[in-house]
């Protein structure tokens, strides 16, 4: 079994989860392993090359019409690749990228680049130009570190113990 003093080391970020342990957890809440290790260490994500909301616009832009990563390179020449980067904030699109997006999604150029502008937290409304995407909503650093800990703070110890269908020692 799993005892409540490991799950609260877990949750402090006393010790982490055997890479065996943490795979089981992360499975059972549907997480990547990354995604609840990075929650169990409460560590900062690197800035985004980008800005977050303008890559979140382009990825609803293209859902919104159906298309696929290759069908934005078919109709632009875009590589998937380079798609994923800017719609991961991982890079900043090109002006005549943004041109070809704005014209496939059916989106002005200056929506695109007012958004590639933007500097609030969709979390709590705050300016700041230390902004992050996670799981595609913007957010600022302490919006960003209270939702890792949200969900650590979900996590109590009979969850973690039914996971393993054990029950908690005490």
């Amino acid at each position: 079994g799993i005892s409540e003093s490991a799950v609260s080391s877990y949750r402090t970020g006393k010790h982490l989860p055997e890479k065996r342990t943490a795979k089981i957890i992360a499975d059972r809440f549907g997480i990547s392993e990354t995604d609840l290790l990075y929650g169990f260490k409460k560590q900062r994500a690197e800035p985004a090359a980008a800005n977050p909301a303008l890559a979140a616009m382009l990825k609803e832009a293209r859902e919104a019409k159906g298309y696929s990563e290759y069908d934005v390179f078919n109709a632009t020449g875009i590589d998937r690749r380079v798609l994923w980067l800017y719609e991961n904030a991982k890079r900043e699109p090109k002006k005549y990228h943004l041109i070809a997006l704005a014209h496939i999604y059916d989106v002005p150029v200056e929506e695109l680049e007012a958004a590639n502008k933007a500097t609030f937290c969709n979390a709590c409304g705050l300016e700041t130009d230390d902004l992050y995407s996670v799981d595609g909503i913007v957010m600022c650093a302490d919006c960003m570190k209270q939702n890792a800990i949200n969900r650590i703070i979900l996590m109590n110890s009979e969850d973690v113990a039914n996971m393993f269908e054990f029950g908690v020692i005490k």
